[in-house]
């Protein structure tokens, strides 16, 4: 029985591929992240620098660190990241991880007072908003094909039949995150080459699913035909992207309150992939991020079973 129910899932999640792919529209959507990493790809480095974690010993001068701090990277505590600066025998020692060249000439110059960029961090938080888009509009493309599967009658057949509202769901889900996996990976490619965190970037891509799902599990509940379904992105869309904007121009003091939104900690994962030397933060933030998600989904699950008109 577990096996068919997974056959199930992903013949769901082949059959919203499909539907997508045939559909221009909903295809240029899921895709139109690729087209704007290109477009930043040119623009960004004109106007920003990415930022670095740098672990500063404690034998290193304070003035070093305030210069560090100042030039918009984040100076962190020791074991916090594996881009070091240390005091040494021979004077500064730099610790880089892998190929460090370019860590390296941006923390000499931010020591020597050379400046980065003109605005600090715009790199990395263009790059992260553009991401958890792409995610977003990958749960909008299965939102859409919930409410074609309600407004065409579909989903009546589906809630009789055998394959159960846990099939459909994980069918949805596997749709979800391998859209985004596919257009993260793509759009990291676009922005910095091979040498892009596709690690990173592949597992937040999963993380961020569940809530992907969730998103669309709120449209595909809430519109039970197309026309109704672009009134209820205009109420979806500005929520999932203004809460976590908000969260980066609040003062700090005030973050704390965005911390039980999922989409807030998607946006810092996304910000820590991209972050040189960066572990701690992204590994918390990975744990947030699939655990609020995955929280969130549940009640839209519980009410989707009525909504969708499954039995089991």
């Amino acid at each position: 029985m577990k096996l068919a129910k997974l056959r199930a899932a992903a013949t769901i999640a082949r059959q919203d591929w499909t539907r997508s792919r045939r559909d221009l529209i909903a295809l240029y959507i899921m895709l139109s992240p690729l087209l704007l990493a290109l477009a930043a790809r040119f623009l960004l480095p004109l106007v920003a620098a990415p930022v670095l974690e740098v672990a500063v010993g404690a034998d290193v001068p304070a003035e070093l660190s305030a210069r560090l701090a100042a030039a918009g990277h984040r100076v962190v505590a020791p074991g916090e990241s594996a881009l070091v600066l240390r005091a040494g025998p021979g004077g500064l020692e730099l610790l880089a991880p892998g190929n460090g060249d370019r860590a390296t000439r941006a923390v000499r110059d931010a020591l020597e007072g050379g400046g980065r960029g003109v605005r600090p961090g715009l790199a990395e938080l263009a790059a992260a908003f553009l991401l958890i888009s792409g995610c977003f509009l990958a749960a909008l493309g299965s939102g859409l094909t919930m409410v074609e599967d309600r407004s065409s009658g579909a989903i009546r057949a589906l809630g009789t039949g055998p394959v159960g509202l846990a099939a459909y769901l994980a069918g949805k889900l596997l749709f979800i995150a391998s859209i985004s996996v596919a257009v993260c990976l793509g759009a990291a490619l676009v922005l910095e080459g091979f040498r892009a965190p596709f690690g990173r970037l592949f597992l937040a891509s999963l993380a961020s699913a569940p809530l992907g799902l969730a998103v669309a599990l709120l449209l595909g509940t809430s519109a039970d035909s197309q026309l109704k379904a672009l009134g209820s992105i205009k109420l979806i869309m500005p929520l999932y992207l203004s809460v976590p904007l908000a969260a980066v121009l609040v003062p700090e003091g005030a973050r704390a309150w965005f911390a039980l939104f999922p989409n807030v900690w998607m946006l810092e994962l996304f910000r820590a992939s991209f972050a040189e030397g960066g572990g701690v933060r992204y590994a918390s933030a990975l744990a947030a991020t699939a655990l609020l998600g995955s929280l969130a989904l549940v009640p839209l699950a519980r009410a989707a079973r009525g909504k969708l008109g499954f039995r089991s």
